[in-house]
């Protein structure tokens, strides 16, 4: 049976990252999707509360973690500027870990090239990996990034949370973690987003719908 090359670099993670701050901020997500979600739809038009959804949801996250971290020994929380200033994300530290948190559309996307992203995974781990190279040391400095990705369908919930540990140039994950498939995440992802739910469509995906049946009928008529 073949060992797992990357055992390390999860233990390492755990260790740095408490699980019950990663729990914590499973149930934030939760949280946060759906307020983001209710208060778009209550303030905004269909469209603009589809295209604002986003940043909303990300401000939440970003400056709820911060609170969260607060909670946890050893762990820290920064809201740090990109490399011109011209926006901010937040980092979390814990031991020998950096860690931010992205939103992707798919669970394999890398996420969007960043200055401030390549600067943490070359001063991280431009030694870690690599064919033919040893799994990493415990101590090793490792960068990860936790993302996160709305359902298609259900915009009010995530449908995938995963850790990922870019290459030097972020250019892809050498390893990855699927929160929903840890051991340790299985029950409480399953409390927080249960199989069977309530499918809710985005308002916007509904006029769409809406105008392609009538666009439908509108042919079939005419013919």
């Amino acid at each position: 049976m073949m060992s797992d090359p990357y055992a390390g670099i999860r233990s390492a993670f755990y260790k740095a990252i408490p699980p019950e701050l990663i729990e914590d901020i499973l149930r934030l997500l939760k949280s946060e999707y759906r307020t983001a979600y209710e208060e778009c739809k209550m303030f905004y038009p269909p469209e603009e509360a589809h295209d604002l959804r986003p940043h909303v949801r990300r401000a939440k996250i970003e400056s709820k973690v911060r609170e969260l971290a607060k909670s946890y020994p050893g762990v820290t929380a920064t809201v740090e500027p990109n490399t011109r200033r011209t926006g901010w994300h937040t980092v979390i530290r814990g031991e020998n870990v950096a860690m931010t948190i992205s939103h992707v559309n798919q669970p394999s996307d890398m996420v969007r090239a960043a200055d401030f992203r390549a600067t943490y995974a070359q001063d991280a781990q431009p030694n870690l990996f690599g064919p033919n190279k040893p799994p990493p040391p415990q101590d090793a400095t490792l960068f990860a990034i936790l993302r996160h990705g709305a359902s298609k369908r259900t915009p009010r919930r995530p449908d995938f949370v995963r850790v990922g540990f870019p290459d030097e140039d972020c250019t892809h994950y050498v390893c990855d973690i699927d929160l929903f498939s840890v051991p340790r995440f299985l029950n409480l992802a399953a409390e927080l987003w249960p199989a069977k739910v309530e499918v809710v469509l985005d308002e916007l995906d509904l006029r769409l719908r809406s105008d392609a049946k009538k666009k439908k009928k509108k042919e079939e008529n005419e013919n």
